[in-house]
């Protein structure tokens, strides 16, 4: 897949990754595309940066590295929220990748966006 139509599933899955962060109390909104990098969403986790992956075979070690590397631009916790699609894993849950190090700045920064 290339081009336009790798956009529009990326586009898709970052939509969906949205509604499943905003379906669990973390709002949550698609960034979108300017022509350049931006983060893959808008939420209320500070200080968070949440890498979408919506593919067929998702690299986990890949997407989590490239989280790391747009981390760093701010000095966020990096993350990855990965959904594995296809005709035959339709019902696949999203799965989010964090090192273990970085795991009580997560659980701190869903502990202040949580609706009171």
């Amino acid at each position: 897949m290339g081009g336009r139509s790798s956009r529009e599933k990326g586009r898709r899955g970052e939509l969906l990754a949205a509604k499943a962060l905003s379906d669990i109390g973390i709002v949550s909104s698609r960034a979108g595309y300017a022509g350049y990098s931006v983060e893959d969403l808008q939420h209320t986790l500070r200080g968070v940066h949440i890498e979408v992956k919506y593919m067929a075979r998702p690299s986990i070690p890949k997407a989590y590295r490239q989280a790391i590397g747009d981390a760093a631009r701010s000095g966020a916790t990096p993350t990855c929220l990965t959904k594995q699609v296809s005709q035959a894993t339709k019902a696949e849950p999203w799965l989010l990748t964090i090192a273990l190090a970085d795991l009580w700045a997560l659980v701190d920064a869903c502990n202040e966006a949580r609706p009171v």
